[in-house]
């Protein structure tokens, strides 16, 4: 875009926003004169309404910052500006269709056979425009900006937007001084010694009857190093430890689905760090959490799936807000696979129609014990466990991985939990006899062909190369997934799985853009809006 172009844009954006705001505002006040012509539409007022004062909020928000935005980000902007003013004004015709002339026999037929449809339209319209305009709103997270967290503090713009809230909270983490009282004592917690192994979290998980609690081993870089050298790589993952933790506690996980972070112990026995969180109150104060391998794997499965295919889609929109929400805090992840994915569900005496398998229950992404800062230098070491390494990008697997860690491979490994989402099996499953990984041949086969890591007597499997596997995983995407989750669920999955070979556009640009933009926007743009295009 040239400099012109982006001056043009600059102006024009201001001037659409303006024009939505008049026509907004003519919207609902029509709703409010025609609601007392038709109970349902006077139902319906509040909603409306309550839509249009966070839609307002955002484009105000939008308006004062605009000038500092990316190019890239305003034209995105630009353009659903455009569809907003163009779902305004077919919506007034709309009511003005039904309502004006209401007294006429001919427009009650209409407004008995079409008001409630049109309406209900209306506000399903303004939902969907909505949420992926706060998907592309997050991206102003990204902006160094100092005078975007001022126009966020004046006069409360945040409220009535979620949107707004999440940017401020992960902006202000970011910016402010770490808090010292994240370092707890482990006194501070009656049921610390309490601590028990999460099932199916690959042992990374643990759990009190007051938090979920991960840990952090320190590695030292050689086996044997100078005491005061031991004592200054602890002081440094100290200040690691207590960046996360401070950024974590901003979270929201009603909201964000990241967990919110009370703070952290030293284990010195452990040698380990041990991250403590608030465990999300999502159904009330008795949320049980799982992981999503254990559903995965549940025995109710067997008998077919009974809960809703919009289940599925729910949980694949939260999942991948949630790693936007990661990124936006200018982090990588490093560790996104099922056993780091844990289901957030009623307790056990809830009505059983809420809790599995008749309904899935709301994703939060745990397993920060390998994340690091975006900018922070990669230490490119890896392990063997194959039951890891199928959810990363090949570039990342084994002892040494080839390259640096970047954005990108967490959307690869998300695309891989995705394939299994959909498929609603696991790749993955433990053999308690055996005390060991199986893979799942029946869902995706990861090893070669007469040693199928299904334990075949005395023949130790042998894993797929790297490459293959990730073809494998693409060709069940492409193969199975349109007829269970349609033909727009399988590209967003080819996407991500694609994502270092240009299924997210051009790779180079996208990671030579040093705030990560032009990345987010490519996400935003094939990932999350193409979710939540999705209508079953």
């Amino acid at each position: 875009m040239s400099g012109l172009e982006f001056v043009g844009l600059a102006l024009a954006v201001p001037g659409i926003i303006d024009l939505c705001l008049k026509y907004g505002q003519v919207l609902v006040d029509k709703v409010e004169l025609y609601r007392h012509s038709d109970a349902q539409l006077n139902e319906k007022q509040l909603r409306i309404s309550d839509h249009w004062i966070k839609i307002k909020t955002e484009l105000k928000f939008v308006n004062s910052v605009s000038s500092r935005l990316a190019p890239d980000v305003l034209d995105h902007f630009s353009r659903l500006l455009q569809q907003l003013l163009g779902k305004i004004e077919a919506a007034i015709r709309l009511l003005d269709s039904l309502y004006a002339k209401s007294d006429s026999w001919r427009n009650k037929v209409k407004l008995a056979m079409t008001g409630f449809t049109g309406v209900k339209k209306v506000i399903e319209e303004l939902d969907e425009w909505q949420g992926c305009f706060s998907n592309y709103l997050m991206l102003v997270t990204l902006v160094g900006d100092n005078a975007i967290d001022l126009k966020l503090s004046e006069s409360q713009q945040t409220e009535g937007s979620q949107a707004l809230d999440r940017i401020q909270r992960i902006r202000t983490a970011l910016s402010t001084p770490v808090s010292k009282r994240l370092a707890l004592t482990a006194t501070e917690d009656p049921a610390y010694s309490q601590r028990t192994l999460l099932r199916d979290s690959g042992d990374e998980i643990l759990t009190t009857p007051s938090f979920i609690v991960e840990y952090r081993s320190i590695s030292f870089p050689t086996t044997s190093i100078p005491v005061e050298e031991q004592a200054k790589h602890l002081a440094d993952f100290r200040i690691d430890i207590f960046n996360l933790a401070h950024v974590l506690a901003a979270s929201d996980p009603a909201a964000m689905n990241i967990p919110k972070c009370h703070g952290f112990i030293y284990n010195s026995d452990k040698h380990r760090f041990e991250m403590f969180y608030q465990i999300p109150t999502l159904y009330g104060p008795k949320t049980v959490p799982r992981t999503l391998r254990s559903i995965l794997t549940a025995k109710e499965n067997k008998l077919g799936a009974f809960h809703s295919i919009n289940d599925r889609f729910r949980l694949a929109t939260q999942l991948a807000q949630a790693v936007l929400y990661v990124h936006t805090a200018k982090l990588v992840h490093k560790n996104i696979r099922p056993e780091t994915i844990l289901i957030m569900e009623p307790s056990p005496d809830a009505e059983k129609k809420t809790r599995y398998p008749y309904s899935i229950g709301t994703p939060v992404l745990f397993g920060f014990s390998k994340v690091r800062e975006i900018q922070a230098e990669s230490e490119r070491t890896g392990d063997q466990d194959w039951e890891k390494n199928i959810y990363r990008h090949p570039q990342r697997q084994g002892l040494h991985p080839d390259d640096k860690y970047n954005i990108l491979h967490d959307v690869y490994s998300l695309g891989v939990c995705l394939l299994e989402i959909s498929l609603w099996t696991s790749f993955v499953f433990w053999d308690p006899v055996a005390g060991e990984y199986r893979n799942n041949g029946d869902a995706c086969s990861i090893f070669e062909k007469g040693g199928s890591g299904n334990g075949s007597a005395g023949q130790k499997p042998k894993l797929k190369p790297p490459k293959e596997i990730q073809k494998s995983f693409i060709r069940k995407a492409q193969q199975a997934i349109p007829r269970i989750m349609g033909e727009r669920f399988s590209r967003i999955v080819v996407s991500c799985l694609t994502c270092l070979e240009g299924g997210l556009g051009n790779v180079e640009e996208n990671l030579g853009d040093e705030n990560r933009i032009l990345l987010g926007v490519a996400y935003v743009d094939r990932v999350l809006t193409m979710l939540d295009e999705i209508s079953v």
